[in-house]
């Protein structure tokens, strides 16, 4: 049997991908700390197997928390999307892509 994934279900995929990607693009850029905090030093080995320095965290700006936060709403909300679409199953096939073998 032949299935082809919606069209509705791949351009929520699609959406999903371009916004996680941004969303790690985003995070990538944020002080270690959401909130403004002092730095510090481990002295002794740790996990890392080694000291640990960690400088002064100034914080999000609210320009920040603000696109955070909207990325990972509109990430949340297309994930839900996704997993509970109609079909029961995410798809990561291009549009035009050969039909999924069932």
């Amino acid at each position: 049997m032949t299935t082809r994934f919606p069209v509705d279900l791949m351009e929520l995929q699609r959406a999903l991908e371009q916004t996680r990607a941004a969303y790690d693009a985003v995070c990538a850029t944020l002080p270690w700390s959401a909130e403004p905090l002092d730095g510090w030093t481990t002295k002794a080995a740790t996990a890392t197997a080694g000291p640990v320095d960690r400088a002064p965290s100034p914080g999000y700006t609210e320009e920040q928390r603000e696109q955070e936060a909207e990325l990972f709403v509109r990430l949340r909300e297309l994930s839900i999307a996704v997993t509970t679409h109609p079909t029961g199953r995410p798809s990561r096939a291009p549009p035009g892509s050969p039909p999924v073998q069932s």
